[in-house]
């Protein structure tokens, strides 16, 4: 016939399950790891009042790249644009802009947005 096991070997066996799944359910419920902003773009002025800003690897995969022209005197609508990276982090975007103008740029993934970089456009 077998010892009988110590009602404390299943107490600790308990303890040590619940602590596990204490373990497990907040580490579910731990918040996501903030964005990073996105790496300082290349830019280039294409024409009068157009630019191409170029971040090679510089995003997140399949973020959404935001850029923000802060100049007051142009539209709304030409203030904003965005547009998506590749696989690799990788994206490009035409904006209107002024020389000396000052963008902000963050990315978006999910429900998440990452701090902006700003940027002063070159002068001429």
């Amino acid at each position: 016939m077998l010892p009988a096991t110590p009602a404390s070997g299943s107490v600790a066996q308990r303890m040590m399950r619940g602590a596990l799944a204490l373990a497990f359910a907040s580490a579910c419920a731990a918040p996501t790891l903030p964005l990073p902003p996105p790496a300082t773009p290349s830019v280039r002025e294409l024409a009068a009042g157009r630019y191409l800003l170029v971040g090679e690897r510089g995003a997140e995969p399949h973020a959404i790249v935001v850029i923000y022209n802060r100049n007051p005197a142009m539209t709304l609508a030409d203030r904003v644009e965005a547009t998506e990276a590749d696989a690799e982090g990788s994206w490009r975007q035409e904006i209107a802009a002024s020389p000396d103008d000052i963008v902000d740029i963050w990315q978006e993934g999910e429900s998440t947005r990452s701090p902006p970089i700003t940027i002063k456009l070159p002068s001429r």
